[in-house]
């Protein structure tokens, strides 16, 4: 075989095969989220369009958890199912209030 250097000249080992999800559990259950928003708010497009806008803020980093919070009280607020929903999304800790 001749010299080689030191080197082993195994063949490389072939990479694990790569799983990909195109939606994973939470986004799915975030965008059937969206959906409850609007059907909710179908005779409300400016509650949709205040709802998105949180969302927007928190994404492009204007605000954080706490800010989202506050925000999504009032817009929430009277509709206990999607507050309750709503809260499933949040991180430990933090909650929108079902009595406000």
């Amino acid at each position: 075989m001749g010299y080689t250097g030191g080197l082993n000249r195994d063949p490389p080992t072939p990479a694990p095969p790569v799983r990909v999800r195109l939606l994973p559990p939470p986004t799915v259950e975030a965008c059937r989220f969206l959906l409850a928003v609007q059907r909710e708010f179908a005779d409300r497009p400016d509650k949709v369009d205040d709802f998105l806008a949180i969302l927007l803020d928190y994404c492009l980093m204007r605000i954080e958890v706490p800010g989202v919070v506050e925000r999504m009280q009032v817009v929430l607020q009277g509709y206990p199912d999607l507050v309750r929903e709503f809260n499933t999304f949040l991180p430990w800790g933090y909650a929108l209030n079902l009595d406000d």
